[in-house]
């Protein structure tokens, strides 16, 4: 089949095939080309004129043929395909195509097929890097111990994981295209509930301990993170990831109950003995009785110090931190005045220039320049301990620096990285190890941090200087 050369309609049809973006082609009944645009000869790599009288299956790599060869009898038996994907044989390298086939009818009669051939190769690979991605998001999301649900943006099942599955009793058939919350959320917990649901459909990320009810109506308390999902800034759907914290919760009233025994129980019958010991002593007994007598009193007051702090401790570690403005110069007047008889025994003398100072705060602010003084004056060996304050900026906020300095023996360099941490101790000390770990923990809370620094006199180290930083109020 020929257009008359040069006709309107040659000149047309040349015009709309040459500016195509798609490869176009015309085949005879028996797969030759009769006509190729320059798109195609881009993509073969070889010129229009070479392309012309050969077989279209040339151009096509072998693996291929047989499904060429159906495409185009189909073709000349008058149908219209679409969207056949194969490759073509390029100048260094197969190319992915998509081709689609129309007739060409001339009297009735079928006499060629037009072709258009587009390059996929990069939508391919842009869909199967999507596909992998899909695979891999879809192993962590089944083989996840977390439970997981998938929520479209109205808050209704997609899917499930085999976590939730097991945790809540429900299987994907039960819950899917039904509200997640009609089926584990509590009655005593719709409130919470409702709350969660609109901060996450407005686009916020909710993390929260709480409960959820199973299939069989018990509850079960769960870390619970409700996540928008948006894809080209538009939110459509959510994610709701539950971790089981029974054992936690558990594990938490097993070491309260532990804690309140060591609190009051213990505490109780401490200061009973203690109290003895003191009538004890207080009555007339031999040098050696006496001598008895107060090795068993100073146990028993180590005793009760070391449960006062472990009940520091434990407020600290729940974070029992209410914020308030605290001045300075009275909570160190405070922990000066407590440590001071202890100082006179050691021959410390303390030192404090008022700041006028007012830092953002709390309650057992006192705890913490209680231990680091009292630390300095039984264990640096020190004849003096000097306090001040300075004002420093960070992030663009005002920060008082405490400084606790004294000129003893100072804190060995393989100490200072390990002197917070729970049970560290200087070699030979009688404290429990907690003291300067409740300071870090109570300082943190109130949003502040504490550094340690050598003190340096004619050039010499000599003492310890620990700064602490809580922002001004």
């Amino acid at each position: 089949f020929k257009l008359p050369v040069e006709t309107a309609a040659e000149v047309d049809f040349r015009i709309l095939a040459e500016t195509a973006s798609e490869g176009i082609c015309i085949v005879d009944p028996s797969g030759r080309i009769d006509y190729a645009n320059s798109h195609f000869s881009e993509l073969v790599g070889i010129q229009d004129r070479k392309i012309v009288g050969e077989e279209f299956k040339r151009f096509v790599p072998r693996q291929f043929h047989d499904q060429l060869r159906k495409v185009i009898r189909r073709t000349m038996k008058g149908e219209k395909l679409t969207n056949i994907e194969m490759e073509l044989v390029g100048k260094d390298r197969n190319i992915s195509v998509e081709i689609n086939t129309s007739p060409i009818t001339w009297n009735d009669r079928v006499i060629g097929a037009f072709v258009t051939i587009r390059d996929v190769t990069e939508r391919k690979k842009t869909q199967e890097e999507l596909n992998r991605q899909k695979t891999y998001f879809q192993a962590l999301f089944d083989s996840s111990p977390e439970a997981i649900v998938s929520l479209d943006k109205n808050h209704n099942v997609l899917d499930v994981n085999r976590s939730f599955i097991k945790l809540f009793g429900y299987t994907l058939d039960e819950i899917k295209g039904k509200n997640i919350d009609d089926f584990i959320l509590p009655p005593e917990k719709e409130k919470e509930g409702k709350s969660i649901t609109k901060k996450v459909m407005g686009g916020e990320t909710v993390a929260v301990e709480t409960y959820r009810k199973r299939k069989d109506g018990s509850l079960v308390p769960v870390s619970l993170l409700g996540a928008p999902i948006f894809v080209n800034g538009e939110q459509v759907g959510i994610f709701g990831i539950y971790r089981d914290i029974t054992q936690q919760k558990e594990a938490e009233e097993e070491k309260e109950f532990y804690n309140s025994l060591l609190r009051h129980d213990v505490a109780n019958r401490n200061m009973v003995v203690q109290g003895n010991l003191e009538i004890l002593e207080s009555t007339n007994l031999g040098p050696e009785q006496k001598n008895l007598i107060s090795n068993a009193l100073n146990a028993a007051r180590a005793s009760t110090d070391l449960i006062a702090k472990i009940r520091e401790l434990r407020e600290a570690e729940r974070g029992v931190n209410i914020i308030t403005p605290v001045v300075v110069d009275e909570s160190i007047s405070r922990a000066i005045k407590i440590n001071m008889q202890q100082a006179k025994d050691f021959g410390v003398k303390i030192n404090y220039k008022k700041s006028g100072a007012v830092v953002k705060a709390g309650p057992l602010i006192d705890n913490i320049f209680l231990n680091i003084i009292q630390n300095a004056i039984v264990h640096s060996n020190c004849k003096n301990i000097n306090i001040y304050c300075d004002r420093e900026k960070k992030d663009g906020k005002e920060f008082c620096k405490l400084s606790i300095e004294d000129d003893g023996k100072g804190i060995p360099d393989e100490l200072k990285n390990e002197i917070f941490k729970p049970g560290i101790k200087r070699r030979g000390s009688p404290g429990s190890g907690l003291g300067l770990y409740l300071v870090k923990k109570l300082v943190e809370n109130y949003g502040g941090w504490i550094e340690i620094e050598d003190r340096i006199e004619n050039g010499e180290r000599k003492g310890t200087i620990f700064n602490i930083y809580l922002e001004m109020a």
